[in-house]
């Protein structure tokens, strides 16, 4: 998901983890040596922001891609995924997919297509539960067997502001007094692409279990300085729902300037 790309779609409806919906794509990292170095903004330390691999609980893997896209070729079923001859990310969604696999892999599982469903979700293996993002620059995937989750989201963005006017379509007002207390404190964060980022995360967590669309403004956020993120939700009036979903947490970070953040729902004791 990139904000600056899809602002104008953030009121929209369309498939998770795609341009066009409200609210929003541990183990090996696969990144260039020194990637994982921390870019710190002014106001953050590495101390205080967790690295990728500790955005995850135990029994998930997160596989990472940087830097400009590679040729590769669709598995079976993921046909349609592959961009215009023109595109500039031509291979953004096959190389997410690529990801995918090779977390299936650390996870002890054989690598396996990832087709998009008729809503726009990817369709994992039996047993799996995952999540794939991708931004300019880069691609990442989060995989688990559903013995250790529910469902799973993961969102990056680039560390920019957002455009201008997105912040009112995705944050309330004490949302934007948050921010401003958290910019105080660490002026080098771009904390509304924080939010954004985080609430996307929690969207794609969210879909796979609900199947329902879910504006950004239904979803209130509380950000940590030290990478904790929690999220509520607020059904409308007569809008069904699980009462049990209404509350999440997870983590984000920063590094080599990607926003990253991740939601893991648990398993059903």
């Amino acid at each position: 998901m990139d904000a600056m790309e899809y602002a104008p779609h953030l009121v929209g409806a369309g498939r998770p983890g795609s341009a066009q919906h409200c609210l929003g794509c541990a183990g090996t990292v696969m990144m260039s040596a020194g990637a994982a170095v921390l870019a710190t903004p002014a106001g953050t330390s590495r101390e205080t922001l967790p690295d990728v691999a500790e955005l995850v609980p135990q029994g998930f893997v997160v596989e990472e891609h940087r830097g400009q896209e590679e040729e590769c070729a669709p598995w079976p079923g993921e046909d349609g995924l592959l961009g215009p001859g023109w595109a500039k990310n031509r291979y953004q969604s096959l190389m997410a997919r690529e990801c995918a696999r090779r977390a299936l892999i650390r996870l002890g599982q054989p690598p396996a297509a990832i087709p998009r469903t008729p809503n726009g979700a990817p369709s994992w293996p039996d047993g799996i539960i995952g999540s794939l993002t991708h931004c300019e620059g880069y691609r990442a995937a989060i995989v688990g067997r559903t013995v250790h989750g529910r469902s799973a989201g993961i969102d990056a963005e680039v560390h920019r502001p957002l455009p201008h006017g997105v912040l009112d379509l995705i944050a309330g007002v004490p949302e934007k007094q948050l921010l401003g207390r958290l910019q105080d404190g660490a002026p080098g964060v771009h904390w509304g692409t924080v939010l954004f980022c985080v609430k996307e995360a929690v969207y794609k967590a969210w879909f796979p279990l609900t199947r329902t669309w879910l504006p950004m403004t239904q979803a209130s956020a509380w950000l940590g300085p030290d990478g904790t993120f929690r999220v509520s939700i607020r059904l409308r009036e007569n809008q069904p729902g699980d009462l049990t979903l209404l509350s999440w947490k997870g983590r984000w970070t920063i590094r080599d300037g990607i926003v990253l953040a991740v939601a893991v729902r648990a398993p059903l004791a």
